[in-house]
């Protein structure tokens, strides 16, 4: 028999938003400015109180943007799991994403496509999926979540500038005469190849609910932003020349003569980023992959020993 807690986690319905405080660059160091989702939420549902970072999930509106903006992994978005859509993707010419508005329609169902605001996760999409795809906006213009379409055709922009070849066919759709998604078809094969593959999905998802955990907050744990963890999934299975061009987004560190090696940055970087070296005397060590730029090193360093940049687009 199932235990009570494991019953919960399959059974009960999930929240749409995972909120990891100890993530939270507020959190984490009490001067710091950061307010990024609190700017980016369209209905307040994110703001600041007595105990910390506050969601107030009857107030929110799914758009996910949020969790786009988030630099340090605190907010995640629950039920998204790049293993499934590629699954879905996988026999598809040209794919299509949608959200999870009736009526909308797409291979793959985002909660949102407001997620998809976040440069580095459409990134990884593009470059796995490696062939046309179309971003089904055709509901947004009448959805609560309209704001999100701004900042999305930013973050496309964005892409195709930087990868021209790999995102050359990637459309936002919002004529219904442009789509070109079919509904599977129903013959018996593939009946069953779609009920198999659908299957497949809610393993995924079932996973990831299971590995979930609510539990209590700590801080040496480090996260990553949703978009960095996939083009790192991502990363290993390019070629070599789009790897480099990748790893050259990623910001770089420089160590100021001032830097005591007294290893406080690397206990207050929410991402990993920062690793201390064996030779305790030595500044710390610095994985560009992990580093998302969010400044709190910086912050929190009294003496100015580093400095992190991003390179130019």
């Amino acid at each position: 028999m199932l235990s009570g807690v494991l019953s919960q986690k399959i059974f009960a319905p999930q929240d749409k938003l995972e909120v990891k405080a100890s993530s939270c660059l507020r959190q984490r160091f009490g001067r710091s400015s950061c307010r990024h989702c609190f700017e980016i939420c369209p209905s307040g549902a994110l703001s600041w109180g007595e105990q910390g970072l506050r969601w107030q999930a009857d107030q929110c509106q799914g758009c996910l943007q949020c969790v786009a903006r988030c630099p340090s992994g605190a907010l995640q978005a629950r039920g998204l799991s790049l293993t499934a859509v590629v699954e879905a993707c996988a026999e598809i010419k040209q794919p299509v994403l949608g959200c999870q508005a009736q009526g909308s329609q797409g291979q793959v169902r985002l909660p949102c496509l407001g997620v998809l605001t976040d440069p580095e996760l459409l990134l990884a999409l593009v470059l796995l999926l490696h062939k046309p795809l179309q971003l089904n906006l055709i509901p947004c213009a009448d959805c609560v979540n309209a704001a999100m379409l701004a900042p999305l055709q930013v973050a496309v922009l964005h892409v195709q500038q930087k990868f021209p070849v790999q995102s050359a066919e990637l459309t936002l759709v919002t004529d219904p005469d442009q789509l070109v998604y079919r509904e599977p078809c129903c013959d018996r094969r593939d009946f069953f190849r779609l009920v198999g593959r659908r299957s497949k999905r809610t393993g995924y998802e079932l996973i990831e609910r299971l590995q979930s955990s609510p539990g209590p907050q700590i801080y040496a744990h480090k996260s990553l932003p949703l978009g960095r963890r996939w083009l790192l999934q991502v990363l290993p299975l390019l070629n070599t020349e789009i790897q480099s061009a990748v790893r050259t987004s990623f910001p770089q560190r420089q160590i100021t003569s001032s830097c005591r090696a007294c290893t406080g940055c690397v206990g207050i970087c929410p991402t990993g980023a920062l690793i201390a070296a064996d030779d305790f005397a030595t500044p710390p060590d610095f994985a560009p992959h992990l580093c998302t730029n969010c400044g709190l090193c910086r912050d929190f360093c009294t003496v100015q020993g580093l400095v992190i940049s991003t390179p130019p687009a």
